[in-house]
């Protein structure tokens, strides 16, 4: 599935960014046991979108058991009114989804940070973070605690990136 990517790639094929309830639909109807690798994006715009993430996490070790690469980037409309009394935090379920992929090795993750809403797409020439600021480390320092949390629970993790 391609990425939207943040710089135009030449004959990328694009398309909008996947529902939850989309991605849920795709992945029920695959079948890859022996599946190595998976890059899946989605966006959460809505209450439900949020519970059904729950259910989309948590199908995947059971649908992919074999899984070495994950990479994740979660969408979070952080202008929707409907999400806002919902709770942002992907650490939980990121947690369970790791922990329960034994032979996961590589796992890259793109939380949608709500201190970099609104920071998107970017042009060519500017980089997210142009020199290290007080925002810069503030941003690594909650990335690490992440990484730091989800390596706790899947020790076997070799690699992880955490993307701002």
């Amino acid at each position: 599935m391609p990425r939207h990517p943040i710089f135009h790639r030449q004959n990328l094929a694009q398309g909008p960014i996947p529902t939850v309830t989309a991605l849920l639909d795709m992945f029920e109807q695959a079948h890859f046991s022996q599946l190595k690798i998976l890059k899946f994006w989605y966006q959460i715009k809505s209450p439900e979108d949020l519970r059904l993430e729950e259910l989309l996490l948590s199908r995947i070790p059971e649908l992919f058991p074999e899984l070495r690469e994950v990479e994740l980037c979660r969408m979070w409309d952080h202008d929707a009114d409907s999400l806002s009394t919902a709770t942002w935090d992907p650490l939980p379920r990121v947690r369970q989804l790791t922990s329960q992929l034994k032979q996961l090795r590589t796992f890259i993750f793109d939380p949608d940070l709500p201190e970099r809403s609104g920071r998107f797409p970017v042009p060519v020439s500017r980089f997210p973070f142009p020199r290290p600021t007080k925002e810069f480390r503030t941003v690594v320092g909650k990335l690490h605690a992440m990484a730091l949390a989800i390596v706790t629970e899947a020790t076997w993790v070799k690699k992880i990136a955490m993307l701002p």
